[in-house]
């Protein structure tokens, strides 16, 4: 157990990484500034920002004003596709971060975005099936949801209900990730930058997981 969930918070560098972030149509929005927030802390605001709508749905991208982009395109066909990524290969200023909302990007695309060090963030009320770097998850996911997502990246089951019943309480998010490992859950503060009446412990965080961890491994 303790060699899949971690006790400590992810603090994983994610530039040139593929993020999928995964949540609700009314938090999608926030969680999108706060990971696209941290990835600019991480690159200190450099080089461009490029947003891509292929099938937003029911998705608000309200929040999306918010933020100064350098490109937005709106897919509805091949043709549009083709444009974007010829934008994105002949980016002169990098670093470059791709935001992409909507339905999972085939692989070509992912491929394409790999190999031009883009730094690849995905925004999505499903959860994936592809190859991902790491997977984010707002508090308010559901365990069944965090399990779909997590079928065939780690070697068993893990039964999160009172992990997420912890983390909940702290405003705490569940996230994935394979970035320099093979993958490893951790969590994050899932109303980071956001508004919230309560204050985060780290300390309270990682004792909480850790009679959590201890209890479901006795369990084993």
């Amino acid at each position: 157990m303790s060699d899949v969930l971690r006790l400590e918070g992810f603090n994983a560098n994610v530039k040139s990484q593929r993020i999928w972030i995964c949540g609700k149509p009314n938090t999608l929005g926030q969680q999108m500034i706060s990971r696209l927030s941290a990835v600019e802390e991480e690159l200190l605001n450099r080089g461009r920002k490029v947003l891509i709508l292929q099938n937003v749905r029911d998705i608000s991208m309200r929040w999306s004003q918010k933020i100064q982009w350098d490109a937005v395109f709106r897919i509805r066909d091949t043709q549009d596709l083709r444009l974007a990524m010829t934008y994105i290969q002949n980016v002169s200023v990098k670093p470059v971060r791709v935001v992409w909302i909507g339905d999972e990007p085939p692989m070509p695309i992912l491929s394409f975005m790999q190999k031009q060090e883009v730094t690849f963030l995905v925004g999505s009320t499903s959860v994936p099936r592809g190859s991902w770097s790491a997977i984010f998850w707002h508090n308010s996911a559901d365990e069944k949801e965090i399990q779909d997502g997590l079928q065939n990246r780690s070697g068993s089951q893990i039964n999160l209900s009172q992990v997420l019943k912890e983390l909940r309480a702290v405003s705490a998010g569940l996230v994935w990730s394979c970035i320099g490992e093979t993958g490893s859950l951790y969590w994050y503060d899932s109303e980071e930058n956001g508004t919230t009446n309560h204050i985060m412990d780290t300390r309270d965080i990682v004792e909480s997981l850790k009679e959590v961890v201890d209890a479901l491994s006795n369990k084993i």
